[in-house]
Order: structure tokens, then sequence, then C-alpha cells
């Protein structure tokens, strides 16, 4: 049995505790950086959060394995990173590989999933740039609110803002999204209607 991990331990410590064999000092490292990797894979490869973490998943149990070659273990995290940044490699050349599915008979396919594509690859780039044109603060609140899971009251400290404050640029960002993706009248009454 380990002994209890204080809280204010030094990530030097955890990796060579973990390199050791000690299971809660590996707990600890990957509570610490699970979401940091889930938010890399987010951002990255612009993927949905049960993908996300299967290659966080995959990231922790290819370091865990290569630990022992760690030889500097104040460099953990950037060595972390290096291997989530082959996983997303390897995600990529799995998803390259995946062939369509074809139609047993061409004459009954009439379906055409260029346009799809090409308006799914617009609409993002809209909300991309509706993103960017928000105020940082907006952005901020909305990305830690819905993204991070967190309640107003937890965004509010993290951003030392008052709950209401918070509140009010969540809101405010909302309706700034709702407009900008229902850009005309008649789809964004129909929105507010419901």
């Amino acid at each position: 049995m380990y002994r209890q991990i204080p809280e204010d331990i030094s990530l030097d410590w955890l990796v060579r505790e973990a390199r050791d064999g000690n299971q809660q000092a590996a707990d600890r490292l990957f509570d610490m950086f699970y979401r940091k990797m889930c938010h890399f894979f987010l951002r990255e490869l612009h993927i949905g959060i049960e993908t996300a973490e299967e290659l966080v998943q995959d990231t922790f149990e290819k370091a865990w394995r290569k630990l022992s070659t760690l030889q500097d273990c104040l460099r953990f995290e950037a060595w972390l990173y290096r291997i989530a940044r082959n996983v997303a490699c390897d995600h990529g050349r799995k998803l390259k590989r995946r062939q369509p599915p074809t139609s047993i008979d061409q004459d009954f396919d009439l379906a055409d999933s260029s346009p799809q594509v090409e308006s799914q690859v617009l609409a993002e780039m809209h909300i991309l740039e509706m993103w960017y044109a928000m105020p940082v603060k907006q952005r901020e609140c909305l990305y830690l609110f819905y993204m991070d899971n967190m309640t107003m009251e937890e965004v509010a400290v993290r951003l030392h803002l008052g709950a209401d404050t918070v509140k009010a640029y969540i809101s405010k960002a909302r309706v700034k999204l709702r407009e900008g993706l229902y850009s005309s009248e008649e789809e964004l009454s129909n929105v507010k209607s419901k």
C-alpha cells in the first residue's frame, strides 16, 4: 500500500512515483491532464467528445507503457502532448483508410453526398467566424459553461466575474449565435417561436 499523496505535490515527484508503480500517483497525473488532453483533441481534430475521450484513453495507455523511457520527469507534459499528437495522427490515418460504403446497385444510389459535405463545412466556417467575432469574455463564459460543463457560479469564480455577469454574457452569446445561424427573418422567427 502506498502512502497518501499530499495535495501540493510536485509534478516531478508524481511522475517518478508513477514510474515506480504508484497507482495513486498515476491516477493523480491522469486527473491533472485529462481535461487538457480532451481539449487538445477537440481543438485539433474537431471531433465529438466521445471520440476525444477515447483518444485520451489511448494517449494515457501509451504513456503508461512508455513511462520508463521518460528521462526528464519535468518534461512529462510536453512528452504527453507528443504522444497525443501521435495518437491524433494515427486517428487521422485510420479515418483516411476507411472507405465510404458503396451502393450495391449504383442506379439506386440517388443521394449525392457532396452538397451535404460542402454545406456542413460552410456551416462550420460560419460558426467559427461568429465565435471569433464574439467578445472574449462572452466566448470564455460560453466555452467554460458548455465545453467544461461548469456551472455559472464556477465560471464566475474561474473568470473573477459576478454570477449575474456570467449569466448575461452566456445569454448574449447564445442570442448572437442563434441570430447568426438563422440569418433569415423567417428562420429566426421560427426558432424564437419554439
